[in-house]
């Protein structure tokens, strides 16, 4: 890399940069923020242009015959195309490249119209600055884009960025209750994505969003009432074990699923219960591991409960109960 000192940071202000021809990024020395990135070859037939166009899981190398290039300031010159700057890409790009490549995994991932729409309300506030919105990064903070540049790394390429900040997204919704409750794990396991990962990824999201919904910037639905939520997480991951009970053909299964339930609302409360604080998987999963030695239940194992149904671990599950199991023995069914 080579210091220069040429430009304002967008971010902080700063003026000590560093350029890293190889990579064509212009970055911030104070606050690393990427201020350029790769150079875009616009005219490129089947070039794929915008701001994260980069990062797509579609770009491919100058030169080769898929949707997408991307060209580094050696390749420019060589093409006859030196005086393409960054100012002239921004001019010629498609906005919110980024938001696209995430939108269009999310239909993937779901065929929901609502959490469609709904996603499609956040990222476009969440991951550009809308030209038509005249706000600073010092209102709404860096773009999410950028900063899901924590998981570049050699086994973590562009398909993969996008896919968790997909699941990421569908996450922040899910939590203000603009969309139903989402198991987001299914989708992590199912695609391969880190779980930890999509938690950072969510948290980035949220922060922009919050700021967001502040300055009145989306039309979100958001559910404020904390006893709203947790019922509906509780609820889905009833469904959950409810659904799993019956491809398990356990004897007594509706008896079994009612002796859940009832200690769930007991324990529960809406939060206020004895066991109100607890995570609502854990706590699904804490009564229904206890109901299977009291109700004399062998057909199932205390690990297909934690892994397979609730998605945690068996050791996890275990520790907690070494502190709940009276609870739960004891609450009245």
């Amino acid at each position: 890399m080579t210091g220069i000192n040429r430009e304002k940071c967008s971010e902080c202000g700063c003026r000590d940069m560093d350029e890293d021809e190889t990579r064509g990024e212009l970055v911030c020395n104070d606050c690393g923020l990427v201020q350029e990135d790769k150079a875009i070859d616009v005219n490129h037939p089947q070039g794929r242009v915008g701001e994260g166009a980069h990062n797509t899981a579609l770009r491919n190398d100058v030169g080769g015959n898929k949707l997408g290039s991307v060209i580094d300031r050696g390749e420019a010159r060589k093409l006859g195309k030196s005086n393409l700057t960054r100012t002239a890409v921004r001019a010629h790009a498609v906005k919110n490249q980024r938001a696209k490549d995430i939108m269009r995994e999310i239909e993937r991932l779901t065929d929901s119209k609502a959490t469609q729409d709904a996603a499609k309300a956040l990222l476009n506030t969440g991951f550009v600055n809308d030209n038509s919105v005249h706000l600073s990064a010092d209102d709404l903070g860096p773009k999410p884009g950028n900063q899901m540049r924590f998981m570049h790394q050699e086994s973590k390429n562009a398909t993969y960025v996008i896919r968790c900040s997909a699941i990421a997204t569908m996450m922040v919704l899910s939590d203000i209750g603009s969309i139903p409750y989402r198991i987001w794990k299914v989708d992590a396991r199912a695609n391969g994505i880190d779980e930890n990962d999509c938690l950072k990824a969510k948290r980035i999201i949220r922060s922009r969003l919050d700021k967001t919904v502040l300055k009145g910037l989306t039309g979100l639905k958001v559910i404020r009432n904390p006893a709203t939520l947790r019922r509906r997480a509780l609820d889905a991951w009833s469904e959950r074990l409810r659904l799993w009970v019956h491809t398990q053909g356990i004897s007594g299964a509706q008896l079994f699923l009612d002796w859940v339930e009832e200690k769930r609302r007991k324990l529960d409360m809406d939060g206020d219960g004895q066991l109100g604080q607890e995570n609502a998987d854990m706590l699904m999963a804490m009564i229904t591991t206890v109901a299977l030695s009291e109700l004399g239940i062998s057909e199932v194992t205390k690990r297909a409960i934690a892994e397979d149904v609730f998605m945690l671990t068996v050791g996890g599950v275990n520790a907690r109960l070494k502190q709940t199991r009276s609870l739960i023995e004891d609450s009245k069914a």
